[in-house]
C-alpha cells in the first residue's frame, strides 16, 4: 500500500462518494497537500468537517464538467448507494458518481467508481469512447 506522504505533490483527489471505503485517506492527504477535491455533496460536507477550506473543494453532480489547465473531469451518474455518519446524530448521502477525466494530450479515462452494471455503461462507451475504463469487479453476495 501506498503512504499518505507519496500523494503530497498531488494536484486533485478525486473522490465517487462518500462510503469510507471511497474516501479513505482523502482528507489526510488533502491536508498534507494543496490538492482540489473534486466530489460528491456529502463528501464535500465531510471535507469541510475535517479542515478543507471551501476553496479547495469542487462540489459535482452528475453532468457537471471541471476544467483545470487542461485537465477536463466530467461527473457521470453511478449505480450505488453510499451513506457515512457525520457527527453524533446526523448522516450524510448523495449520489455517487463515475468521472470522465481526459488529461491534457487528450487521452480520456473512465473511473466508475462503485457502480452496478447498467445500460449508461454502454452509452458512455459510445459518447465519450474512454481509452482507459477502470471498473470494479467484486460484489457483494448476500445469502437469505
Amino acid at each position: 500500500p501506498a503512504k499518505v506522504e507519496e500523494f503530497d505533490g498531488v494536484d486533485f483527489v478525486l473522490v465517487t462518494h462518500i462510503a469510507q471505503d471511497h474516501v479513505g485517506q482523502a482528507m489526510e492527504v488533502l491536508g498534507r497537500s494543496k490538492a482540489t477535491l473534486i466530489c460528491d455533496v456529502a463528501t464535500r460536507f465531510a471535507a469541510l468537517a475535517a479542515g478543507i477550506t471551501p476553496d479547495r473543494i469542487f462540489q459535482m453532480i452528475s453532468g457537471v464538467r471541471f476544467a483545470f489547465n487542461g485537465l477536463l473531469v466530467k461527473a457521470l451518474a453511478a449505480e450505488h448507494l453510499s451513506f457515512q455518519k457525520l457527527g453524533e446524530n446526523a448522516y450524510i448521502s448523495a449520489p455517487p458518481l463515475s468521472y470522465l477525466v481526459t488529461t491534457p494530450g487528450g487521452i480520456r479515462l473512465f473511473f466508475g467508481g462503485d457502480t452496478s452494471i447498467s445500460a449508461n455503461h454502454q452509452l458512455f462507451g459510445r459518447l465519450y469512447k474512454p481509452h482507459v475504463a477502470v471498473l470494479g469487479v467484486g460484489g457483494v453476495e448476500m445469502n437469505g
